[in-house]
């Protein structure tokens, strides 16, 4: 297994202050103003010392290959599960290790631990898309719910809540659930899905496994290539 490396939100910052002249945008509590389910791109993590990027592919195990869903579903354990408790962001990339912030066929998890706690879901990628419902908030799915193109919900997630301060958000209080995920390589679209705790308040989130169909435009179900 390798070990995890963190990063620091320099550049993370510096992006913001390009964009938004000395700071990102939105207000002083991180909420939105147009109550749409979404806060302004960067939004957090630019001014906490300790707050950094975590790569998803380094603290996981080497993926694992399953045929049962049409072609070969590429599973990642991430053992231990992953748990975000203090303010970071946590880079996602569901076929290769994650390397930094703003990198593309990326998605990245943000934990804010401020008034109210925030779990927010962000890509820099416009072919990196999530299974969401109504205001893009994205879909907390039950085992074996169906990932393809079928779907008529997908967005591009632009820093939308997961669960904002248990109100806003379909990841209040849930566990052993999953983001619906497609991205394209080379073109094509590859579906996945990520497995995901988020408790109420939220106090934080757990990352537990991820997964995707190597086979382009070939969906699959949350959940497939688990062992």
């Amino acid at each position: 297994m390798r070990k995890p490396r963190t990063w620091t939100l320099f550049g993370a910052a510096m992006l913001c202050a390009t964009l938004a002249f000395g700071g990102c945008e939105g207000d002083d509590s991180g909420g939105d103003d147009d109550d749409d389910g979404e806060v302004d791109a960067g939004t957090g993590g630019t001014g906490t010392g300790g707050a950094g990027v975590v790569d998803a592919g380094s603290d996981a195990d080497s993926p694992d290959a399953s045929g049962d869903a049409g072609g070969e579903v590429i599973y990642t354990d991430v053992d231990p599960d992953f748990v975000m408790a203090e303010w970071e962001v946590y880079a996602l990339k569901l076929h290769a290790p994650a390397e930094g912030y703003g990198q593309p066929e990326t998605y990245y998890l943000w934990f804010h631990p401020w008034n109210p706690n925030e779990v927010l879901l962000n890509t820099f990628d416009s072919d990196c898309q999530a299974l969401a419902a109504g205001g893009g908030l994205p879909l907390a799915l039950d085992l074996g719910a169906p990932i393809d193109a079928s779907a008529t919900t997908w967005s591009t997630p632009n820093n939308v809540f997961l669960n904002q301060g248990g109100a806003t958000g379909n990841w209040v209080g849930v566990t052993d659930r999953f983001l619906g995920l497609r991205f394209k390589l080379e073109g094509s679209w590859h579906y996945g899905w990520a497995r995901l705790d988020i408790d109420a308040t939220p106090t934080g989130f757990v990352v537990k496994d991820y997964a995707y169909q190597s086979v382009p435009e070939v969906g699959l179900s949350a959940g497939d290539g688990m062992p």
